[in-house]
């Protein structure tokens, strides 16, 4: 029986015991983070709960939206990752990487972005603006399907073969524009692709106007936490000016991972 030692309310010698009901719930919520998106088959058998519990617990955390479902796959929210995102990690990840991102864009002078990944969508959570005089709209911030950009070839490739290959075939492989790589076969061969650069780009595959270019945030477990991207008009962040900006993103990228405890 798990116990909690800390003081109660009305008697600060007596243990009291945890809810497990709560501890259930949450124990369901951290192994969809670490293994999204999962079945309730899977919750079932590798938390060794009973099938009623799973579904619901999941029915409970779905109609509050903090987790999302597609087909069977369940996944963490942009609900959840908006309460998340009020913890000191983010808040300390955006103050570091600031300054550095603001660096970039006085080299490149294109929009830069911080990235995380929520569920199978990548939110740009800050940004610093390109002092071009034509720009993309930075006043917004963006979410994107992991399929159409860069950032979402990022967080793919730290995956395993195996979880991703689980991962691309549970994608719903969003069409954004006619460059969007919908085919799962192609997008593994991408994804292959950013495990041995060490980096990935986004030609109009999310906007006829957009090309982009992400590198990864590692945390100090070496697991990728965010992305710091370039993004600019199609028409003047071209292949050659992604190429020539390349190694000023890596080093970005890898300074803010160094000055987050890395």
């Amino acid at each position: 029986m798990v116990q909690n030692t800390n003081a109660c309310s009305n008697n600060d010698t007596n243990p009291y015991v945890l809810s497990t009901t709560v501890v259930k719930a949450f124990d369901i919520l951290e192994y969809i983070a670490s293994n999204q998106p999962v079945s309730p088959s899977d919750i079932t058998r590798n938390l060794k709960l009973t099938r009623s519990n799973v579904h619901r617990l999941l029915a409970t955390f779905v109609s509050m939206g903090y987790i999302s479902k597609n087909d069977n796959a369940y996944f963490l929210s942009f609900k959840l990752f908006q309460l998340g995102n009020s913890i000191p990690f983010f808040r300390d990840l955006k103050t570091i990487a600031k300054p550095f991102m603001s660096r970039l864009m006085e080299k490149v002078n294109e929009n830069i972005y911080l990235n995380v990944l929520s569920g199978d969508m990548i939110i740009a959570i800050d940004m610093v603006k390109s002092n071009n005089h034509l720009t993309l709209n930075a006043d917004k911030i963006y979410t994107y399907p992991l399929n159409t950009c860069a950032s979402g070839k990022v967080f793919l490739s730290m995956l395993s073969n195996e979880s991703v290959i689980e991962t691309v075939n549970n994608l719903e492989m969003t069409g954004m524009t006619s460059s969007t790589i919908i085919n799962r076969s192609i997008l593994l061969d991408e994804i292959k692709a950013v495990k041995q650069k060490g980096y990935a780009t986004e030609y109009q595959e999310f906007s006829e106007e957009l090309n982009s270019v992400a590198a990864p945030v590692y945390d100090y477990m070496d697991q990728i936490v965010a992305t710091i991207s370039i993004s600019g008009p199609a028409n003047r962040l071209n292949p050659d000016k992604i190429n020539k900006y390349l190694n000023e993103l890596i080093d970005t990228a890898s300074e803010v991972t160094k000055q987050s405890g890395n």
